[in-house]
């Protein structure tokens, strides 16, 4: 593969208006990435996107009023291991979703922290962005430190934000998950495998070994960076591999449901952690692998813990 540096200003100049076209007209979410994948690596200006409250003139992919980028993933299947000895099991997404591109960035959680016409009872009490240190300009940084009910909580003022139905609600002073509603939420723990696999079986999205991960994440394992950096994957998707480990609506259970077919599997059962996926640039890469499952309590404030946000096909599919 070429790298940037390699790529001559002439070669720049003949691409850019086809991957300005492809960035701003595909309906093809995987397209739309890749394409401002290239642009920002050759330093080029991203042409502007409309925001929309429901994808209209592209279903594979919109731009919401917060100006997160959510792709469309058609249901589906994939196998993953259930028992010891492994044995397969296989998972169905029986309904499509739209998902974040990207994890929440602080820019994103800011914007809601700050929001001078939403109840402050409903926002998180006493965050404040992780320190980054030198790094002189971190607002395109995902949202660090940002514990369970933070997400939550993020969810629903998106939610509100776009005239949604929130999709948790509270019981007994516990956050309980209304699948039938059409607001925001954190995807389950089989989504996000789902979304991050993207029809491969590969143990790093697109490839066995971790070298596959050379272009979509920092192997370094020493810091955390701007989202979007590394090539997406095959739907699209960006850092599903390191960066910040993501936080999924699931209890932890240490075991799946003993079965060889399930259907949107969501445990019922209440455990004292909820799952986070993905690992992050501070847990090493093995913790990156597609199929790897970790958990933290949900008061949890980890510097390395985010999200991104799902959002459910609503009327015809």
């Amino acid at each position: 593969m070429m790298s940037t540096a390699e790529t001559s200003s002439e070669v720049r100049d003949a691409w850019r208006p086809i991957l300005e076209q492809w960035y701003t007209k595909t309906t093809r979410a995987e397209t739309h990435s890749a394409a401002g994948w290239a642009l920002r690596q050759w330093s080029l200006p991203l042409p502007g996107l409309q925001t929309q409250k429901a994808p209209k003139e592209n279903p594979g992919w919109y731009v919401n009023p917060a100006g997160m980028t959510l792709l469309r993933v058609e249901r589906g299947t994939f196998l993953r291991d259930y028992s010891h000895p492994p044995k397969p099991q296989e998972v169905e997404i029986t309904r499509p979703f739209y998902i974040g591109d990207r994890e929440v960035t602080r820019a994103q959680f800011l914007q809601f922290r700050d929001d001078p016409v939403y109840s402050e009872k409903a926002k998180p009490k006493n965050w404040k962005p992780v320190d980054l240190g030198t790094v002189a300009d971190a607002i395109g940084f995902p949202a660090g430190g940002v514990d369970w009910s933070d997400a939550v909580l993020f969810c629903i003022w998106l939610s509100h934000l776009e005239g949604l139905e929130p999709a948790y609600v509270k019981s007994d002073s516990v956050w309980q998950l209304n699948r039938a509603a059409d607001g925001y939420r954190l995807p389950t723990e089989a989504e996000w495998e789902y979304s991050c696999r993207a029809g491969t079986t590969f143990a790093y999205g697109i490839g066995q070994k971790s070298g596959a991960l050379k272009w979509m994440a920092d192997t370094t394992g020493t810091t955390l960076r701007s989202g979007a950096v590394g090539m997406p994957n095959f739907f699209g998707l960006f850092d599903l591999h390191g960066n910040l480990q993501e936080w999924c609506t699931d209890y932890f259970q240490q075991a799946y449901e003993n079965k060889a077919l399930v259907q949107d599997p969501l445990p019922e059962k209440v455990s004292r952690s909820r799952v986070v996926r993905g690992g992050s640039y501070n847990t090493g890469v093995k913790s990156w692998r597609v199929w790897h499952r970790s958990h933290l309590p949900p008061t949890s404030r980890a510097f390395d813990a985010g999200f991104r946000v799902l959002r459910p096909v609503s009327g015809p599919e």
